[in-house]
């Protein structure tokens, strides 16, 4: 008797067991039904705690945007961590079937204050950036900045609000830009300065950006005006611009409208310090020119009314060995006019470092960018890392009737060569700090050094 009973408890396991596995898948899909597993993802089936700054709301709305048909609690959990400002991300199904996600607010609101000093024939900067990159607690940027050139006494200031995350999947966004920019451009002839504009430029624009699939795409409509206060040759003795009449045919005083349009393409990951991955970008903005204000100067000959641009950009990272990073910048820009006033003024970022700021005009220019980032100390708080790096690049169409009597060619290409750092900080939404110095080859050899607030000025 015993024996026949265990072999009907035996047989009963087994038979409980098949009937386990046989209801199982559908058991799950019966739970995704029902779970907050499934697609779509709603804010009554989201449960946020542990943020102090960021509303519910927001973090609801980049939570669902994060989710894909097949939840994923991992992979929202690293999408959060990219495009939210958060720490110690957690996301995990509760036993209600619900989502439980656990956040700390990272600080976004800074202010920093920024001094350079120029060398014998370049500017020194004063001022200071004030940062927030969540606003109110929904995920809003702001920006303002403020700087004074010295010995020019040009006065800048910018005001950046960008309401982000809106749309019902946080694809949407419009950003409001506005500003005047006062400042001195040198364009220079070997290490000499050839030429001096002082100008100030006021900008007004809206930019509409929207995620479609796998592109970003962004479209503008801007208003700006831009008056030469004083232009010329730089009498070197003196240390005074001396005005030139050729000059004064080129840099007239403009208003103009501007319309732009943009996409960016790419796969990259948000690492701790870097994006790895690649991205592509393109811009096409078209300017529509008014030259009838020009204090009374007389303009000889018509300038060109309407001028288009095409700006590219392409991005690579590439993960070496511990923790290190291989990054290849590439830029180009290309202009339909030739002309000094709506020239191209580069100098003193990726691809033109050795070139002192806005020290090169040209109608179009290429570069290319070659680092290699290497932690040196890890903390939990912050990454210091060291990056040697390549510059080098070409450009064309420099306008040498600014200054008849120097030495400018129609084409300058250059190499430089140096070493930049750069300060991390994780738990806090700060953006990089760093500075960079950098030697060219042949032109501008006396060398720069570069300071970097999350981008190079």
């Amino acid at each position: 008797m015993h024996i026949i009973v265990r072999r009907c408890l035996k047989l009963c396991k087994g038979v409980n067991l098949l009937l386990i596995l046989l209801f199982l898948p559908l058991s799950s899909k019966l739970y995704a039904d029902e779970g907050i597993s499934p697609f779509p993802l709603t804010p009554d089936k989201i449960v946020v705690s542990g943020n102090k700054r960021s509303k519910d709301s927001f973090v609801k709305k980049l939570v669902i945007s994060c989710s894909r048909e097949n939840v994923d609690t991992a992979a929202i959990k690293s999408c959060l961590e990219e495009r939210g400002p958060f720490n110690d991300v957690e996301v995990t199904d509760n036993a209600t079937n619900k989502l439980d996600v656990i956040l700390q607010d990272q600080w976004t609101l800074f202010g920093f204050p920024v001094a350079r000093s120029g060398g014998d024939s370049e500017q020194s900067n004063y001022g200071f950036f004030l940062i927030d990159s969540n606003v109110g607690g929904k995920g809003d940027f702001f920006l303002f900045s403020y700087n004074y050139e010295s010995p020019s006494a040009s006065n800048s200031y910018r005001l950046i609000y960008s309401f982000q995350n809106l749309g019902t999947q946080g694809d949407f966004g419009v950003t409001l830009v506005g500003g005047q920019i006062g400042t001195q451009s040198q364009q220079y002839s070997g290490t000499e300065v050839a030429y001096i504009a002082r100008e100030t430029t006021t900008d007004l624009r809206v930019e509409v950006s929207q995620e479609v699939n796998f592109a970003t795409l962004r479209y503008s409509l801007g208003y700006g005006s831009s008056k030469f206060d004083e232009n010329g040759q730089l009498d070197l003795e003196t240390g005074k611009i001396s005005s030139d009449l050729k000059a004064e045919e080129e840099l007239v005083t403009f208003n103009k409208w501007n319309l732009r349009f943009g996409y960016e393409i790419g796969t990259s990951d948000i690492r701790d310090y870097y994006d790895s991955g690649i991205k592509f970008k393109q811009q096409l903005q078209s300017d529509f020119y008014d030259f009838d204000n020009n204090a009374g100067r007389e303009v000889l000959g018509k300038p060109p009314s309407v001028d288009h641009k095409l700006a590219t950009s392409f991005y690579l990272g590439v993960p070496t060995i511990k923790d290190q990073v291989f990054q290849l910048y590439l830029n180009h820009e290309v202009r339909e006019q030739q002309n000094a006033y709506g020239s191209y003024k580069i100098g003193g970022s990726r691809g033109t470092r050795g070139i002192p700021r806005s020290g090169l005009w040209g109608r179009n220019y290429a570069t290319i960018a070659l680092e290699y980032q290497m932690p040196v100390l890890q903390s939990r708080s912050f990454i210091w890392t060291i990056s040697p790096f390549v510059d080098s690049g070409s450009m064309s169409g420099i306008p040498t009737n600014t200054s008849p009597g120097a030495d400018l060619p129609d084409e300058i290409s250059w190499n430089a060569g140096g070493l930049a750092t750069y300060f991390y900080f994780r738990r806090v939404a700060i953006p990089a700090l760093g500075i960079a110095y950098a030697v060219n080859d042949k032109y501008y050899s006396g060398g720069t050094i570069n300071f970097i607030i999350g981008g190079f000025f």
